[in-house]
């Protein structure tokens, strides 16, 4: 970039473009040599802020050993007998803003087995919820088991990958009236009337 800013400059002067069209040999050279340096001198300051740019923005990153700190605790919402929302706080983090900050959902049968950053970071498969996304704090999840307990985990990243575990949190889907409970009910009500009857002679 640099180089072809000079040769660009030298070309005119030696083909008598611009406004020095009639100087002498000498003048043209003085030229030359001018503005050769200046172009230099230029580029020369402009390469050496971005390298220092570059380095800064490097070692900042790979200086950042602080994970981030967990927002408030998982909660459930719209708890169903298949599903439910589940939601967490906004983390924070010493550099990286909280918009670019990625969450990780996990499930499991038992807190034990997610209550670390180590077991949690390598679940998969169908208690794998919601993969690592930037700035998300909620998610609705289907397909549970009704009237069964699961236990939730989230974890959160900075963009120098530290990790931080919220703490798991365990949720029971509803379960549904079945069928002999809707016939028992009037059932139990006409004898509670009879038995009434019974004692108060009908008053």
């Amino acid at each position: 970039m640099c180089k072809s800013q000079v040769e660009e400059k030298i070309l005119k002067v030696k083909t008598g473009k611009g406004e020095k069209q009639n100087m002498n040999l000498s003048g043209k050279l003085s030229i030359i040599i001018i503005l050769s340096m200046i172009t230099l001198s230029s580029c020369s300051m402009d390469v050496a802020v971005e390298e220092i740019s570059e380095t800064t923005a490097r070692e900042t990153t790979s200086s950042d050993a602080i994970s981030p700190s967990a927002g408030s605790e998982i909660s459930f919402t719209h708890v169903n007998e298949h599903g439910m929302t589940v939601n967490w706080g906004t983390a924070s983090d010493n550099q990286t803003i909280t918009a670019n900050l990625s969450y990780k959902l996990i499930k499991a049968t038992s807190s034990h087995l997610i209550d670390s950053v180590s077991e949690a970071e390598v679940i998969s498969g169908a208690d794998l919820l919601l993969d690592w996304t930037v700035a998300q704090t909620h998610q609705t999840i289907t397909g549970l088991s009704e009237g069964t307990e699961y236990h939730f985990a989230v974890l959160v990243k900075d963009e120098a990958s530290n990790l931080t575990l919220y703490a798991p949190m365990s949720q029971t889907t509803a379960t549904s009236l079945s069928s002999s409970q809707w016939i028992l009910f009037p059932f139990q009500e006409s004898v509670l009337e009879h038995n009434m009857t019974s004692l108060y002679g009908g008053l």
